[in-house]
């Protein structure tokens, strides 16, 4: 058996489910259904179907939430080994909705805790919306380790990408948390939707000089 295999394409059976397998092979043929992909994986004892939710989980299915954010840290010690010796900031984002996101309010906030200091939060506060954050809160508590903020709106339905003040974000109250706790240095970007009127873009920078001087 090849060390870096488990198991051939031909051997995998129901009674290998929730095992940890690895194979070893060439792609035969790929086939995208939009949302999930099927790619038949082959060696030379058969094949095997493999299929790809990207950015989806299903926390009812053999989805691992705590095999994912081991192999999270994995590429992020891979990823800050290449990047701190040519001095490039590595950013820890939350990414979108609840069938996406693999860290609760509470475990982002200390998803960090114990990596090495030059790695920086980066909260992107639609996709913390959508997962029914304390936005504020969020904010005032790790602001200090805070990189950059992705700055866009929606209703917590949906990754919109609206103007700031057109959603149900609480403008406010993450104003002032941002204006209290964020270092001189973070990076704010307007993640608005491409085609948007560079009139808008430039009510959404007014905003910004507005409440945060």
């Amino acid at each position: 058996m090849n060390s870096y295999r488990t198991h051939t394409c031909d051997e995998l059976r129901p009674a290998h489910v929730d095992q940890v397998v690895t194979l070893v092979g060439w792609v035969d043929t790929v086939r995208d259904h939009g949302g999930v992909i099927f790619i038949d994986l082959r060696d030379r004892a058969g094949k095997t179907q493999v299929v790809f939710h990207p950015g989806y989980y299903d926390g009812t299915a053999f989805f691992s939430k705590t095999r994912a954010k081991d192999f999270c840290y994995q590429q992020l010690e891979s990823i800050l080994a290449a990047a701190k010796p040519h001095g490039i900031t590595v950013a820890f984002e939350n990414i979108a909705g609840p069938a996406m996101t693999l860290f609760t309010q509470e475990e982002f906030i200390h998803a960090l805790d114990g990596i090495d200091p030059s790695v920086k939060f980066l909260l992107d506060v639609g996709h913390a919306n959508m997962n029914s954050w304390d936005i504020p809160k969020v904010i005032e508590t790790i602001g200090h380790r805070m990189g950059g903020m992705h700055l866009h709106d929606n209703d917590g339905n949906g990754d919109a990408h609206l103007p700031m003040l057109k959603g149900t974000i609480d403008w406010e109250r993450s104003f002032a948390a941002m204006k209290a706790s964020l270092p001189e240095d973070c990076v704010l970007v307007m993640e608005y939707n491409s085609g948007t009127p560079l009139s808008t873009l430039e009510e959404g920078k007014n905003l910004l000089l507005e409440k945060l001087g």
